[in-house]
Order: C-alpha cells, then structure tokens, then sequence
C-alpha cells in the first residue's frame, strides 16, 4: 500500500497574493481566484487542484472498478488517498507513449501528461496499469480504452523509428 498527497502549493499562492497586495491590485486578485480549478496557476489550483484529482482518482476507481486502474481504497477527501503499490513498468517513454497512442486511437493525447510517463504505469498481477488518474480527460480515454489497454498492451513493443 501506499499514501498519496496531493501537491499544494501553499507559498506558491502566498507570493502570488502579496504580489497582488504590494501592488494594491485587488480586482486582480478577484479575478485570479475566478479560475477554474484545473488552472494550476491560479489561487485555487495552486491551492486545490491536486486534492481535487486525488478525489476524483478515487471516485472514479470506486464507480468503476476499470481493470486498467491501480485500486485506490480510500480517500480523506482527497487530501490523502491509500492505492495499491505499484513499481513503475520502467518502460522506453517513446514505445510506451506509441503503444498507447496506437491502442487509443490517438486518444492518449487528451491527456498526454498522464499518457506518457512511464512512471505513471506499473504491472500488478501480470496486468498493465495506470497508477494516476485523476484528470477527467484521462477517464474519457480509460472509459473508452481502459480494457483495450489491459488486453493488448505488449510490455515488449519495439516501434521501428525513422
């Protein structure tokens, strides 16, 4: 088992505030906590954005049970989540992300930070596995693909590069 945090960003959020302050610019700072969350570069991403994606991981493992995804027990309303332990798969990030892109049919790229790293992705049970996934983009592709991905992922693809 394993805990994950999520990543908050407390002095991040504390200069951007005083740089609003010092600048006596308080609409800005109206404005700025007016971006969505999924903006990580506004108060409340800074703020909530990684709690939010640990809840949502949770939700979404909960509702769906995908076999793709690396079970996450439980969640403390996302401010820490326990998820099964997985090493990551150590596989070549250009024949992992082009397996994927190919499985999905390009899909990967709604969401290719999470499509790509290969340090997202473990094997558990001889299975291939996503070990981060709260996004909601990456749940339309897991949705779409998740056992697609399961069934015909080859930890020993090769694509030929050019």
């Amino acid at each position: 088992m394993v805990i994950k945090l999520p990543q908050i960003h407390i002095f991040k959020s504390f200069f951007q505030l005083y740089g609003y302050a010092k600048e006596n610019n308080w609409k800005g700072i109206i404005i700025d906590w007016s971006w969505p969350l999924e903006l990580k570069t506004g108060f409340k991403g800074l703020l909530f954005h990684g709690i939010a994606e640990n809840w949502r991981e949770f939700l979404f493992f909960f509702k769906t049970r995908n076999e793709f995804l690396q079970p996450t027990f439980f969640s403390f309303f996302g401010l820490f989540n326990i998820q099964l332990y997985g090493n990551p798969c150590g596989m070549n990030y250009v024949d992992l992300w082009r397996q994927l892109i190919e499985l999905t049919d390009g899909r990967a790229w709604q969401d290719n930070h999470h499509f790509s790293n290969p340090d997202n992705f473990c094997y558990h049970s001889k299975k291939f596995r996503i070990l981060d996934y709260g996004n909601p983009q990456c749940h339309e592709v897991i949705n779409l693909y998740g056992k697609k991905i399961v069934k015909e992922f080859d930890p020993n693809y090769k694509k030929e590069r050019k």
